[in-house]
C-alpha cells in the first residue's frame, strides 16, 4: 500500500481509504486517466483477472467473499467511477436549506459576496493567529498619536513573527496579504514619529521584515515584478538599519525570482553579493547556509555541477548549528537541504540520484507547496527516464495542489516541467497533463 501511495504521490491514508471503501470522493478525471494508464502498463495477468471478476460480481459481493488481508497491496481495489456514485436528490437539498435565507435560493455567488467573504475570513484567521500578549488597539492608538517607543516596536516585532507564522500555515498565501498590508501601513506611519536614531533603525528593520513577507506572497501569486520591488526596498531598509542577515535574505529572495523564472545568470550576482553581506551578520544564524543553498541552485541551472556541489557542502553546515532561531524571515533548516539538492540534480539531468533523495521525502509532513515541489521533481525525473506513468502520476497530483492553493510558484514549476514533456508526446495522458499545465498557466491566480 505504501509503495502504491508513493507511486501516486499521495498520503498512505488516502490509498487505505480507497482500499477499505471509506472514501466517498470521486477521483478527478486526471486521476482516473492515470489509474487507467497504470492498469494498462503495470497490472499483471492475475491483477487483470481479479479486476474483471470484481466488475462481473459487483464490488460488494466480491468484498464479502474476501477478507481485506488477503488482497495484494501493489494495486488498489478499483475505485468507483463518477457513474457509480449516486448524486443527492435535488429536491431534498433544496428543502434542507436554512429558512433564514428568505425568498429564492441564490443561483450564483457575486463578486461582491466573494470579496466580502474573503475580507471576513482574512480578519478571522488573523485574529485567531494574533498573540494574546499584543494589545492591537493600543498599538494602533500609540502609532496614530505619535508616541512610538521601544515597547511599541517590540509589539510590532511580535506581530511580524505572527504574520510569518500565519503565512507558513496558510494553504492559500494570498489570504494573509490584507493583514500584511495593514501591518506595513502601521509601521510606515510609526516611522514618521521616530524620536531617536536607535528607534529609527529598529523601525527600518521591522519594515524590511514585512516587505519580505509581502514579496513572498506576491511571488507565490506570480506577481514577480512587484515581489522584486518589495525585496529591493527591503534590502534598502535593512542596509540603513545595518541588519546584515535581513539584508542578505532580501538579496537572496530577489535572486530566487531569477531562479524560478529560469534566469540563472541574473540570479548569481545577487546571491554572490548576499554571501558577502552574510559574512558580516550573526554567525549563529543559518543565513550563510541558506545563501549557499540558493547559490547552488543558480549554479545548477547554469550547468556547473562541480561548483553546485561545493555550494551544497557549505549549505549542509546548517545541521551543525546548535539551534536554529524561530525567525519569520529566516526559516532555513537542515530539513530543506534534501529537497533543494534533489532539485539541483534534476537541473543537472541526474534523475536516478535525485529519485534516491526524493522518495523518502513523500513520507514527511511537508507543506502543500513543498510537497508539490517534490512531486514536480519526481515527474521531471520520470520524463528524463522516458517513464510516462511516473511523469503523469506525480505531475497530475502537483496540478491538483496548484489548483487548490492557487500558487503561482507551483504554476511556474509546472511550466518548467511542461518543457520536459516533449520527449513523451504521443502518450495521451502525457498530452492531457500538458494541456492541464497550459490551462493552469492561462487562468487568473486571484
Amino acid at each position: 500500500m505504501r509503495d502504491f501511495a508513493a507511486l501516486l504521490g499521495l498520503e498512505t491514508t488516502t490509498v487505505a481509504n480507497w482500499r477499505s471503501g471509506l472514501s466517498a470522493v470521486v477521483p478527478r478525471s486526471n486521476t482516473q486517466a492515470i489509474l487507467d494508464t497504470t492498469y494498462q502498463a503495470r497490472a499483471s495477468d492475475d491483477d487483470r483477472a481479479r479486476f474483471e471478476q470484481i466488475l462481473a460480481e459487483g464490488e460488494a459481493t466480491w468484498r464479502a467473499r474476501h477478507r481485506p488481508s488477503s488482497r495484494p497491496t501493489h494495486l488498489p481495489t478499483p475505485i468507483r467511477t463518477a457513474r457509480s456514485v449516486e448524486a443527492p436528490d435535488a429536491t431534498t437539498v433544496e428543502k434542507s436549506l436554512p429558512a433564514f435565507l428568505g425568498g429564492a435560493t441564490p443561483t450564483e455567488v457575486t463578486d461582491m459576496d466573494r470579496r466580502e467573504l474573503l475580507r471576513l475570513l482574512s480578519i478571522a484567521t488573523t485574529t485567531l493567529a494574533m498573540p494574546t500578549s499584543v494589545d492591537r488597539d493600543r498599538l494602533l492608538s500609540t502609532t496614530a498619536s505619535g508616541h512610538v517607543d521601544v515597547a511599541t516596536a517590540d509589539e510590532s516585532a511580535v506581530l511580524n513573527r505572527s504574520l510569518w507564522q500565519l503565512y507558513g500555515e496558510s494553504e492559500t498565501k494570498a489570504s494573509v496579504f490584507g493583514a500584511v498590508r495593514s501591518q506595513l501601513g502601521l509601521l510606515i506611519e510609526g516611522l514618521r514619529h521616530s524620536r531617536t536614531p536607535t528607534l529609527h533603525d529598529r523601525q527600518h528593520e521591522l519594515i524590511a521584515d514585512v516587505l519580505q513577507l509581502a514579496g513572498e506572497i506576491l511571488m507565490d501569486g506570480n506577481h514577480l515584478g512587484e515581489a522584486a520591488h518589495c525585496y529591493a526596498l527591503s534590502g534598502t531598509f535593512a542596509a540603513h538599519a545595518r541588519a546584515y542577515d535581513l539584508w542578505a535574505c532580501a538579496l537572496t529572495r530577489h535572486a530566487y525570482i531569477g531562479i524560478v523564472d529560469g534566469r540563472f545568470g541574473e540570479a548569481l550576482p545577487l546571491v554572490d553579493q548576499a554571501a558577502v553581506i552574510a559574512r558580516r551578520g550573526d554567525r549563529t544564524l543559518p543565513t550563510a547556509h541558506w545563501v549557499a543553498s540558493v547559490r547552488a541552485q543558480a549554479l545548477a541551472g547554469l550547468g556547473n555541477a562541480y561548483a553546485c556541489e561545493q555550494a551544497f557542502e557549505v549549505a549542509r553546515g546548517v545541521v551543525d548549528l546548535r539551534t536554529t532561531p524561530a525567525l519569520g524571515w529566516l526559516r532555513f533548516s537542515g530539513e530543506r537541504i534534501d529537497e533543494e539538492h534533489a532539485g539541483c540534480l534534476i537541473q543537472l539531468d541526474r534523475p536516478e540520484h535525485a529519485e534516491h533523495i526524493l522518495w523518502p521525502l513523500l513520507d514527511r509532513p511537508l507543506s502543500p507547496r513543498r510537497r508539490a515541489g517534490v512531486l514536480i521533481d519526481l515527474a521531471a525525473a520520470g520524463a528524463l527516464r522516458d517513464d510516462p506513468v511516473q511523469t503523469v502520476w506525480y505531475g497530475g497530483t502537483a496540478v491538483d495542489i496548484a489548483r487548490r492553493t492557487r500558487s503561482g510558484y507551483i504554476g511556474r514549476r509546472l511550466n518548467q516541467l511542461g518543457q520536459r514533456l516533449s520527449g513523451l508526446r504521443g502518450d495521451r495522458h502525457v498530452d492531457y497533463l500538458q494541456q492541464q499545465i497550459t490551462t493552469l498557466a492561462a487562468s487568473p491566480r486571484y
